[in-house]
């Protein structure tokens, strides 16, 4: 299946890319979309404890399905007031 990565603040620079394709098997689920961003660029692995994840717009567990042209937003903490 393929899905759109949406990256946000500091997982953008250190991807270098506001939104990339990602293929992922049939079944996959949130983490595997981070396990394969994270293999594919290595230095996001540090971050990857913060980072939150969004499947077509909700924040998802690890374990959310994922399907065919679903958007998975990466998101760093955000701070605020």
């Amino acid at each position: 299946m393929n899905v759109r990565v949406l990256l946000f603040a500091a997982a953008r620079e250190v991807v270098g890319a506001r939104e990339l394709p990602l293929a992922l098997p049939d079944g996959a689920v949130a983490r595997d979309a981070m396990d394969a961003l994270c293999a594919m660029h290595p230095a996001l692995a540090a971050h990857r404890p913060s980072l939150r994840v969004a499947v077509d717009g909700e924040y998802a567990r690890d374990d959310a399905a994922l399907r065919e042209g679903a958007e998975v937003a990466v998101i760093p903490p955000v701070a605020g007031g």
